[in-house]
């Protein structure tokens, strides 16, 4: 039997969603405790450990750490924003080109760089 963490902030990202939804997400992590990788859990890409669930248009990304025998929830949120830089995932910052920085508006290369990136 694994071990669920979730971080209070998580706790407190639960109030802004739906009603709709809450019980099967709730479900869904306790779940977590029996089979850390149920029927439908994905393995996300460039990481070895991380999965995540769906639950409606949600989605739950969690860690398995199986040497303590621990789930980690790392993020839950709505499918469009949960993938945006998700912490401890490697996130890659997009390929600058020269294009990218000419198109970036006037200035000088510092605030080009700035402005491409973020």
């Amino acid at each position: 039997m694994y071990r669920v963490i979730i971080s209070k902030q998580l706790l407190k990202s639960l109030d802004k969603i739906s009603v709709v939804y809450l019980s099967g997400i709730k479900k869904a992590i306790n779940d977590l405790e029996n089979n850390p990788r149920p029927f439908g859990s994905l393995k996300l890409s460039g990481s070895k450990n991380t999965y995540r669930i769906r639950v409606g248009i949600y989605r739950i990304i969690y860690t398995i750490k199986d040497d303590i025998l621990t789930v980690e929830v790392v993020k839950m949120d709505n499918r469009d924003s949960v993938y945006k830089y998700p912490p401890n995932i490697p996130c890659y910052l997009p390929k600058i080109t020269l294009s990218t920085i000419k198109r970036s508006g006037s200035g000088n290369i510092t605030k080009r760089l700035k402005n491409a990136l973020f």
